[in-house]
Order: C-alpha cells, then sequence, then structure tokens
C-alpha cells in the first residue's frame, strides 16, 4: 500500500498524469510548469495549454493519442506532453499500444516524424529502453523500423538506428513482419524498384 502512495505521489508533482489508459492534465500546473520550467511566456502557455487539452478531449485516452498527435500536433506541443509526465508513467505511455498493435514510434514513423521520434527516443535512459520501444510490433508483426524501410524515410532510419549499439541494430534490421520481411529486406525493394 505505501508503494502505492509513493507513485501517486511521485505523478502529482507533474502537470500531467494516466489513470486507467486516460491522460489527465491539470491546466493550472501545466502552465506554471510551462512558465517556470519551459520559461514560455503567458500566450505562447495558454497557446500550448488549449492545444493539449484539445488534444486530450478529442481522443479516446491512450487508445487514440499518438495516432492524432503524430498526425496533427507540433513537435514543441509533443515535447511538452513528453517533458510534463513522470518517466515511468511516460514509458507506459510510449509502450502502449492501440488496437491495431501501433505504438507512439510506429505512429510516428508511419507519418515520418524524425524529429518526433528523435524526442521520444531521447527520453529514454538507456538504449535497452530505446531497443525495447523501437521491437514493439503492430498487427503485421512490423517493428517501427519497419515503416521508414518500407517507405524509404532514410532519416526516421538513421534516427532509430543512433540511439542502439550495434548488436541491438543487428538485431531490428533482422526482425521479420507477418510477411516473413525484415527491415533491410524493404530497403533492397526499395533499391531494386527505384
Amino acid at each position: 500500500m505505501a508503494a502505492a502512495s509513493a507513485s501517486n505521489t511521485t505523478t502529482l508533482q507533474y502537470p500531467m498524469w494516466i489513470v486507467d489508459d486516460k491522460i489527465y492534465c491539470d491546466e493550472a500546473e501545466l502552465k506554471h510548469h510551462l512558465i517556470q520550467k519551459l520559461n514560455y511566456n503567458e500566450d505562447n502557455a495558454c497557446r500550448v495549454i488549449q492545444q493539449i487539452t484539445e488534444l486530450l478531449n478529442n481522443n479516446n485516452g491512450l487508445r487514440g493519442f499518438w495516432s492524432e498527435a503524430a498526425k496533427k500536433m507540433s513537435t514543441e506541443v509533443i515535447r511538452v506532453i513528453l517533458q510534463s509526465i513522470e518517466h515511468t508513467q511516460l514509458i507506459y505511455m510510449l509502450s502502449y499500444q492501440d488496437v491495431l498493435g501501433c505504438t507512439a514510434l510506429l505512429w510516428c514513423a508511419h507519418n515520418k516524424r524524425s524529429d518526433v521520434i528523435e524526442m521520444i527516443l531521447d527520453c529514454c535512459v538507456s538504449e535497452e529502453q530505446c531497443y525495447q520501444l523501437l521491437s514493439i510490433t503492430d498487427w503485421a508483426s512490423q517493428t517501427p523500423l519497419h515503416r521508414p524501410c518500407v517507405a524509404g524515410d532514410t532519416e526516421s532510419v538513421r534516427v532509430m538506428l543512433n540511439h542502439i549499439n550495434q548488436d541491438m541494430r543487428y538485431s531490428l534490421l533482422h526482425m521479420r513482419d507477418e510477411f516473413s520481411n525484415t527491415p533491410l529486406q524493404y530497403v533492397s525493394l526499395l533499391h531494386i524498384l527505384q
């Protein structure tokens, strides 16, 4: 019981938190966080808060969050969200799989958001944590790396591979999807077709 209250105490120090797969935001705390810790002025803080609350009100908790955020949100707003959630909850949020099995990285890769992919991987405390997020597969057994390899998005591939060591890269590049293709095979196919 003491561990749960300690976790809640830690979570309450942040202006955003997750309970039962729903994302909550204390707008007053978020405004304070933006102005005091991230050096926003009043107008910019209100603009960012409005965008975040619209996103939170228009999706179904974590289930729809990243599919919408990756398509619509600016890098700045996503950075604020990533910096406003306690690390354990943030990793939970980043590993959460929606009904298609997609995670934050899968949606960002699908939308060619290498900027957000880099921010997400920079939130990780170790290469192992990066690798764990990069190796989560969707309904077609594709990792976040499969998507940019299929699309020819070299910047997203570079960002992902730069966050993990050589052994992890090898493993990730050789993971097979449900069609038995690896990211390397998609890259090869793309070059043959060009």
